[in-house]
């Protein structure tokens, strides 16, 4: 017996023992159910285990109905066993007569197997015994074709046998195939819906990814697929799930917090086990890699060889394929590890960790920080963190194992070319090599270092755009967008240009790796060739196949390497947010709020006087009613901000109840009659935060519906009457942050919440500001006195004492950060009982009279509040686009990038560098080729000459290479310039009622996400898809020029990989749809709920905010999930594709007669590159049309309608200098918001003089802030831009009449020019981060000391400058260091660290500082105390209505020309009580329009009914009949 005869009987015999052991199981249970005395029709219908019960067999026919794949298992495995019994029948000699033997003993104990298969019942115990046996039987059969193999080469065998041979291989494979496909277990259900079947599926369907062939179809058939139709991810990769195993891995952190390379080594950590799943499958991919050019080099080797050994050509050929097949499966299932099994969990981990830390952290972590400097815990940084740092990091995680993979293949490389070179000719190539590693490594520096200050320039762009955002209001007031796109645009510009430093530094990193492999091949061939002799095709061609991989691999290290310096950055300041302070609360446990001695400050790095309440000592009565009042920036905001543990404790103590938990409050089902929890607090802030949902969702903010309460909540709070006038009643959507409500709605609605909730405890923050004075009364008397506020513990911070006072139990008084007085009530007012409170009752008792009988009226048990039909939704679901992307779309991004040319010279740059790659071998080739006509005398001249042309043919192609890249890069940039521009301006000059519909979230993964792709990514998918495409043209060129025949088979490959493709894309691109568009709401709830942080934190309701993002996250993942899913799926069947046609290429040319080595060469060299090619060229096409869909996207929101289109009649461009007067004239206006809406201001007349004071008075919903908005032309009586009509004055339908102002109609006035000659001061302040001077003069316009006068003219009193605001602090003639502090106190983002009434005295300075003709005044006092209020008001008679300085617009100063017009929305008719005139509107109409004494003498009019219902009715009488007209 031969060796080779010994070591095939041994193979046998083991696989025979493994067989065995494989169905050991189910032998001894056949054995066992024999040994019982079972009929053979009981054994073949089917038995259980021991101990399992089967009633009745149910036969052959009715079991394969019911099980077809074990019954095919069974006859198939039948069958082989025949023709194994008749080939040890039949066998020639002794040796073959014992393995065949051998084989069919195995094959009937698999036999075995397959019966115990079909009637084993649980899935989990089929599918292992299935996939076991399967294994065995892969194992026999591979055996059988490698024997039958090696011995066809070495002694020719029978046909018959042959024959039979082969049978039995095909028949056992379709047993080993069939029995892989056996399911794993059954399909799995969460909440009635499917759940991905990765984990259920079999072995086969598994490494193929055939369950997603369902999917696959189904997206491609139906272009408006939605999330809901796709399968759930499986448990493990739920975002809740994810986190708890990161706060898991996070407490092994060190106290202080994580570092980077703990955050790294805790990563690590949790997916270590996929981690060593890619290591280990990546040892045998390396070797697999380069067994296409051992198969090429053996083929060329017998090729140059005599024809009789020509006859393993064709199993070389085999070999080449499938070596070509199995190492493409590898790389693509690690790539659905890298992405599915580690990128996507990791991202939606790092993304909940980021948001959960956020809703954690101080609320003044940043506070004082520079303005230049990113705070690591803003909003902004928050949705940086999850929108490309946690991205970053997990795809770098994930494809860690291509840093060892690709070390591994250049270890596997240089052994092969060692070996085919010689180690001289290697050493010499490495050695060239090493030389270009410093530049590699300075070029690294070089990226890490513009990496940085990139990352830095989006942060800053993204914080400024996102405040801009924010107060896009303020903005479009102001007339500013120009000069806020200025100042976006430099930031963008800073940007754009570290992306061009990076882009630089990327092509010169690029050059280095492709001119060194050049200079390698060139190096060691050349040694060879003067060492060794001359050049032969099969040392040749798989030498610079060899070197060709080598430079594929160095190609990827600079990528590999950036991703990694760009994943330590992110790494560093993901570690340096989770290390950011958070708030610790502060608090001590105990029954009642109290503060002893306590020294309290949003931050401990407060200077000595700012932002500190000092040495309080509060004992809050329990139940009880305290009323805390003070002058603005008292420090009033920061005592609640105290008793809810968002402050610091510099010294003393603050003692609370314990909150209960979130379970105790919202998941317990609560008692009517024991609904409050006396530690619970409910908190109501001065500026209420109202999220994107109902007005019943707001409310009710996660506790059940009681229909009995909340019908009394919405009386006690004023809001039926409010209800009348949305269409949808409580149903009524609320647009992001109460953008469709006004300041009145949305304090109360804040209130109803509060009143809603099942706390014990209420902090409310200046509710009564916002609204008029008989809401007010009823809000006391109802809401804080009444039955609801009855038992609770009750904290009141409001300016009107008057109001509260008589019902209050503690009074508590503070004056520049401490207390003035804090007495009960008992012992300060006494009286008070029968004081101011009964003045203000007979209108509201009448008001609560219509309140009750309203209530009364839907007395009857249905929920008749909510609206009768489907409510209206005020913010859309973001639309997306279906089905292909339009040529369209190619075309307009050609021409942002710069046109036809740009891409022609590019096109020229790819179809050069591909003739020279083609070049490059044909030379080899020729050199190959005369190397073996010239034997062993080629001489050193000769050697010269070829490697000469060689290496300037090599050097010109890689001067090409990178030329291309630099030109594709540079193209894609200038297009994402022209686009972020365009995109911005428009946004910027948008409708307004457009971006109140629009969450901010939208415009921010536009702003984010989108452009970071087209920014980073476009660019290198431009270049992979041009390269891919001339290296598939190459490839197939190259086949086809050796052996045309190929050309049939090329054509039928196109049409295979073109049907693949069109199907992936077409499934896909919805896919990537969806996934875009699943990124909005997480950014948009990052945004918005970060800004009601201590609204949230005081309700107790974290836990159920992060459930809302982790199901956000989820839907993000699992629309990214099925992307990657459909990507390898897809992948696969191109791979399976290419590697046939390698294999049918390499049979067709070994195969031709006249073949030589040379040319089988040069055509094979490219089918080892053809299945990658393939694979790429797809992949990139499929993957630049995906991330066109962030430009798509862009683009949607460029070609929205803008607030001014071009004009289609003449426009007005006034002189400088006007308005020279502000008179105000107000024609039959009739106006709505858009054309297709009801209108809200009707037949407005008015005429208001240059330089009157003007009060515009009424209730709720009558129509005030609409005229402010007319006068700015938000509601234009002209047709709305987006009908397309022209702009006229009085053409809209719905739309008339017109607005004049200093004898100009505004509708023919640009509304930059007209909105920046004019103020408005909402209700709602917005101040920018940055200092006091930069939200006064955000464009350096003015000097210190027009700056400081405007801040004396409101009296500003910043706790930093309390006891010299008039004196030497703000003196407009000094520069003194105390004003320099002042206009250099920090501003945090939203102006966080200033109190409501602060906020809104510094955007009245700021309109003072401008001397606008026009100021419109929307409540813009309301939250500062009324000492203020009355000194501000004398300031604006001497501010405002004095003459015009200089510095403003006006002509000369002095003449009542000269005065400001101001306009003055107000609820405290204290406000206006002295003005000039005043405007009753109510429903939309102007109901009285006169002096305040005129309409006060009217009987029975409304605005004597106001001014009777006051408070201080008689103060207001005496001040109204004392001014004289």
């Amino acid at each position: 017996m031969s060796l080779p005869d010994a070591l095939s009987l041994v193979f046998n015999l083991l696989i025979a023992a493994l067989v065995t052991i494989v169905c050991f199981p189910a032998l001894r249970d056949t054995l066992h159910y024999a040994a019982k005395g079972c009929s053979p029709n009981a054994l073949l219908d089917g038995y259980q285990r021991v101990g399992a019960s089967r009633n009745a067999p149910i036969g052959l026919l009715g079991g394969f109905h019911s099980n077809p794949r074990s019954y095919l298992l069974l006859t198939t495995n039948a069958c082989v066993c025949a023709a194994s019994l008749v080939r040890a029948i039949f066998a020639r000699n002794g040796f073959d007569r014992v393995t065949s033997s051998i084989r069919l003993v195995s094959w009937l104990l698999l036999s075995v197997q397959w019966n115990y298969v079909r009637s084993e019942e649980p899935l989990p115990t089929r599918y292992s015994a299935a996939w076991k046996g399967g294994l065995a039987a892969c194992l026999i059969t591979g055996h059988l074709i490698l024997e039958n193999t090696l011995r066809k080469d070495m002694a020719e065998q029978p046909p018959a046998a042959s024959a039979l041979t082969w049978l039995v291989c095909i028949l056992g494979m379709i047993v080993a195939l069939t029995s892989l496909s056996y399911p794993r277990k059954a399909r799995a259900f969460r909440n009635g819906r499917p759940v991905d079947e990765e984990e259920t599926s079999s072995v086969l369907g598994r490494v193929s990814f055939h369950w997603a062939t369902s999917l696959v179809s189904l997206s491609a058939s139906n272009t408006s697929i939605s999330l809901d139709d796709l399968p759930e991810l499986s448990d493990k990769m739920r975002a809740s799930n994810l986190q708890n195993d990161f706060m898991k891995m996070q407490g092994e952190f060190n106290a202080s917090g994580p570092t980077p390379s703990t955050l790294s080594r805790g990563l690590l950590s949790l997916y270590w086990r996929e981690l060593v799943h890619q290591i280990l499958l990546s040892v045998p991919l390396a070797v697999l890699a380069f067994t296409p050019q051992l198969a090429l080099r053996e083929m060329l080797r017998l090729l140059d060889a005599d024809a009789a050994e020509h006859d393993g050509l064709n199993t070389w050929a085999l070999i080449l394929g499938l070596s070509i097949g199995v190492s493409s499966w590898l790389e693509n299932w690690l790539l659905w590890t890298a992405m599915n099994w580690i990128s996507v969990p990791l991202t939606t981990q790092l993304s909940a960790a980021a948001f959960s830390k956020s809703m954690r952290l101080s609320l003044q972590t940043s506070a004082g920080e520079g303005h230049d400097k990113a705070s690591p815990d803003s909003t902004q940084n928050v949705i940086n963190l999850v929108a490309i740092d946690a991205s970053r990091i997990a795809i770098v995680a994930g494809f860690l194992y291509s840093n060892l993979l690709q070390a591994l293949k250049l270890a596997v490389a240089c052994t092969f070319l060692a070996h085919l070179l010689g180690w001289q000719s290697l050493l010499a190539g490495l050695t060239c090599l090493a030389l270009f590693y410093p530049l590699h490594s300075l070029c690294l520096s070089k990226y890490s270092a513009v990496e940085k200050d990139l990352m830095l320039s989006r942060d800053k762009k993204v914080s400024t755009l996102t405040e801009v955002l924010q107060g896009i209001r303020q903005v479009k007031f102001a007339g500013l967008e120009v000069k806020w796109e200025r100042r976006m645009n430099f930031f963008r510009d800073r940007e754009v240009e570290a992306q061009k430093r990076a882009f630089v530094w990327h092509v010169i990193n690029l050059s280095i790796h492709l001119l060194g492999p050049v200079m390698v091949s060139a190096v060691s061939l050349s040694v060879y060739s003067w060492q060794q002799g001359p050049l032969t095709p099969s040392v040749a061609f798989p030498a610079l196949s060899t070197l060709g991989y080598i430079q594929f691999i160095l190609g990827l290290i600079p990528e590999l390497l950036s991703g990694l310096v760009g994943a330590k950055v992110s790494i560093g300041r993901m570690a340096k947010f989770l290390k950011s302070a958070e708030a610790t609360g502060n608090t001590t446990p105990f029954r009642s709020i109290q503060l002893e001695d306590a020294t309290v400050s949003y931050s401990k790095s407060a200077t000595t006087e700012s932002g500190i309440l000092r040495s309080v000592t509060l004992s809050f009565p329990l139940k009880g009613l305290s009323v805390v009042s003070g002058r603005t920036g008292s420090g009033k905001t920061l005592l609640l901000s105290s008793m809810l543990g968002e402050c610091e404790v510099l010294s003393g103590s603050i003692r609370r109840p314990v909150p209960p938990t979130y379970e105790a409050i919202y998941h317990t089902e609560p008692n009517p009659e024991d609904w409050c929890l006396n530690s619970a607090v409910a908190y109501v802030a001065q500026t209420p935060w109202i999220e994107a949902g109902t007005i019943r969702d707001n409310i009710l903010f996660g506790l059940p519906y009681l229909q009995a309460r909340y019908h009394h909540v919405m009386f006690a709070c004023a809001l039926m009457q409010d209800l009348d006038l949305l269409e949808d009643r409580d149903l009524t959507e609320i647009g992001p942050s109460g953008v469709n409500l006004s300041g009145g709605q949305k304090v109360r609605i804040g209130l109803a919440r509060a009143l809603y909730s099942r706390a014990g405890i209420l902090l409310l923050d200046d509710i009564f500001s916002a609204v008029d004075v008989h809401t007010a009364s009823h809000l006391f008397k109802h809401a804080i006195t009444g039955e609801l506020g009855e038992g609770r513990t009750r904290i009141l911070v409001t300016h009107n004492v008057d109001l509260c006072s008589s019902k209050a139990d503690y009074l508590v008084e503070l004056e520049n950060g401490t207390i003035r007085h804090a007495h009960s009530v008992v012992q300060s007012y006494p009286d008070k009982e029968n004081g101011s409170l009964q003045q203000g009752l007979p209108i509201s008792e009448e008001q609560d009279e219509k309140f009750d009988d309203k209530t009364d009226s839907q007395d009857g048990g249905a929920d008749d509040i909510g609206s009768p039909t489907v409510p209206k939704r005020f913010v859309d679901d973001e639309s997306r686009a279906e089905g292909a992307l339009q040529w369209w779309l190619f075309r307009r991004y050609i021409q942002t990038s710069g046109g036809w040319a740009s891409w022609a010279v590019l096109a020229g740059c790819y179809v050069t560098y591909n003739i020279l790659q083609l070049s490059q071998y044909w030379w080899i080739q020729i050199w190959s080729r005369d190397g073996i006509a010239q034997g062993t005398g080629t001489s050193g001249s000769d050697t010269a000459y070829y490697l000469g042309i060689y290496t300037a043919i090599a050097i010109l192609s890689c001067l090409a290479g990178s030329l291309r890249a630099y030109i594709a890069l540079r193209t894609s940039l200038t297009a994402a310039s022209r686009l972020f521009r365009q995109l911005l301006s428009v946004v910027l000059r948008a409708p307004l009622l457009w971006l109140d519909k629009v969450p901010s979230g939208r415009l921010l993964n536009r702003f984010t996400a989108d452009f970071y792709l087209v920014d980073s990514r476009l660019g290198f998918d431009l270049t992979a898809v041009l390269n891919a495409g001339m290296d598939c043209i190459g490839v197939i060129t190259g086949g086809v020029v050796v052996r045309p025949i190929l050309l049939i088979f090329a054509v039928l490959l196109a049409a295979a990989a073109t049907w693949y493709t069109k199907r992936y894309l077409s499934a896909a691109r919805e896919i990537k749809r969806l996934e875009s568009i699943s990124r909005s709401p997480v950014y948009e709830q990052i945004a918005t709920y970060l800004q009601g942080i201590s609204t949230i934190r005081a309700f107790n309701q974290r836990k159920r905010y992060i459930a809302q993002l982790h199901d956000k996250l989820n839907r993000q993942a699992q629309a990214s999930w099925h992307l990657y899913l459909f990507n390898r799926w897809f992948t696969f069947r191109i791979n399976l594709l290419g590697a046939v046609f390698s294999t049918v290429t390499a049979l067709a040319v070994v195969n031709r007669a006249d073949i030589t080595g040379a040319m089988a060469g040069f055509a094979l060299v490219f089918t080892n590159h053809l299945s990658f090619a393939l694979v790429s060229l797809s992949r990139a096409y499929s993957t630049l049309e995906m991330d066109l869909n962030a430009v798509e996207r862009i683009l949607e929101y460029s070609d929205i309608p803008t607030e001014e289109p071009p004009p289609t009649s003449p426009t007005t461009i006034p002189p400088p200098e006007w308005p020279q007067t502000g008179t105000i004239t107000i024609t039959n206006l009739t106006a709505s918001y858009t054309p297709t809406t009801a209108p809200v201001l009707h037949n407005i007349n008015l005429h208001i003089a240059a330089g009157q004071r003007i009060g515009i008075v009424g209730r709720t919903g009558a129509g005030k802030s609409s005229l402010a908005l007319a006068l700015f032309r938000f509601l234009d009586p002209s047709p709305n831009s987006s009908c397309g009509s022209a702009s006229s004055a009085s053409s809209a339908s719905g739309s008339k009449g017109n607005i004049k102002i200093s004898n100009l109609n505004i509708a023919t006035i640009p509304l930059s020019t007209l909105r920046s000659r004019m103020a408005m001061i909402p209700q709602n302040p917005v101040l920018f981060t940055g200092t006091i001077r930069s939200n006064l003069d955000p464009f350096d316009e003015h000097d210190d000391d027009a700056v400081l006068r405007a801040l004396r003219q409101v009296h500003w009193s910043s706790s930093s400058s309390l006891s010299s605001s008039t004196s030497t602090g703000l003196h407009p003639q000094g520069s003194s260091p105390q004003a320099s502090k002042v206009l250099g106190e920090k501003v945090s983002p939203g102006g966080t660290n200033f109190s409501h009434g602060q906020r809104q005295l510094l955007c009245l300075a700021r309109a003072m500082l401008a001397c606008p003709a026009v100021v419109v005044m929307d409540e813009a006092t309301s939250a500062v105390d009324r000492a203020t209020d009355e000194v501000i008001q004398r300031s604006i008679r001497d501010g405002f209505l004095g003459s015009r300085r200089a510095g403003g617009r006006g002509g000369s100063g002095g003449s009542g020309s000269s005065r400001t017009t101001l306009l003055v929305i107000a609820h405290r008719i204290r406000t206006i009580a002295d003005f000039d005139r005043v405007v009753v509107m109510d429903a939309g109409r102007v109901v009285e329009f006169g002096t305040p004494r005129e309409l006060l003498a009217r009987e029975g009019g409304v605005f004597r009914g106001l001014v009777e219902g006051d408070v201080d009715a008689g103060e207001l009488r005496a001040v109204i009949t004392g001014v004289g007209n």
